[in-house]
């Protein structure tokens, strides 16, 4: 560990080649301590969104213990939070079937199913109608609707997330002034 000490005492004294040096080896710690914890889609994610908390507060630290220990505490806290968001994400998603019983969740009420399969034909018109004038809008909110993650969708469109979540909220909006009977 002198390696790293002295990384983090050079890091923290300004030298941006030790500072590289050492968040490359906190990267590939991240990915050490993550892999057994979160899926393979979801490592890069969670080592990216600790590795900017820690960037973010690394002038606070004040020795190699404290980083480690810090960095830690981040990366679990990241981890609980992929934990708790993939579980709200699957709370949410109704299966749609086609009216096969046997395809129901016998755990859940079946209302909510029924409801989203009766709407789902409207929103599909909607969307139609919504790509004659917004082309992107349509491949985007029908790509969400086969079940494509916002991340796959960055990823095969060479966007940032964040453009692709804002291109969404932009989509949405306009699909619900569809779905709701005002001009858009």
């Amino acid at each position: 560990m002198g390696r790293i000490a002295d990384l983090f005492y050079l890091a923290r004294a300004g030298d941006p080649e030790a500072r590289e040096k050492l968040f490359l080896y906190l990267r590939a710690r991240y990915r050490f301590l993550a892999k057994s914890k979160v899926s393979e889609g979801d490592l890069e994610d969670v080592v990216h969104d600790t590795l900017m908390v820690v960037q973010e507060h690394f002038s606070e630290i004040q020795t190699r213990q404290g980083l480690l220990e810090y960095t830690d505490a981040v990366l679990r806290n990241i981890i609980g939070n992929y934990y708790y968001y993939e579980r709200q994400r699957k709370r949410r998603q109704v299966e749609l079937h086609s009216g096969d019983p046997e395809s129901v969740d016998r755990g859940r009420s079946q209302e909510p199913q029924i409801e989203a399969a009766l709407m789902y034909p409207a929103v599909r018109r909607a969307i139609e109608l919504l790509g004659e004038s917004r082309p992107r809008c349509r491949a985007l909110l029908l790509a969400i609707c086969e079940g494509v993650s916002v991340r796959e969708l960055a990823e095969s469109l060479g966007a940032p997330r964040a453009r692709v979540d804002e291109w969404l909220l932009r989509c949405r909006k306009a699909l619900r002034e569809i779905l709701s009977g005002r001009p858009q």
